[in-house]
């Protein structure tokens, strides 16, 4: 059961790396295409990266500390999702705020 426990989440996080490290190259890229003039966009999903790392996280069977859970904040898609959270929760309460104020 162990050896499965490591396999899955030892592949769920390198998926987690692979994808982080695409997001990465993906920056620069449209970084370097931006300079050149070219209208081509390299990105993958936001959601995939962080819940692949934190599942494969969750599966290996070792007890892990909170810079062990920090880690996946090191690839660029999660902070789209954390400031796309935050964004679009002050929307919300900014809306509910003016529908108050014009009842």
């Amino acid at each position: 059961m162990k050896t499965l426990q490591w396999t899955g989440g030892s592949l769920f996080c390198l998926f987690a790396v692979w994808v982080a490290c695409t997001n990465w190259a993906g920056i620069f890229l449209n970084a370097r295409n931006q300079r050149r003039g070219i209208q081509r966009h390299y990105s993958q999903g936001p959601v995939v990266g962080p819940v692949s790392a934190y599942l494969g996280l969750a599966i290996l069977p070792f007890e892990k500390n909170l810079g062990l859970w920090l880690l996946p904040l090191i690839d660029p898609s999660t902070w789209i999702l954390l400031v796309g959270g935050l964004v679009l929760g002050f929307r919300s309460l900014k809306t509910k705020t003016q529908n108050r104020a014009g009842s």
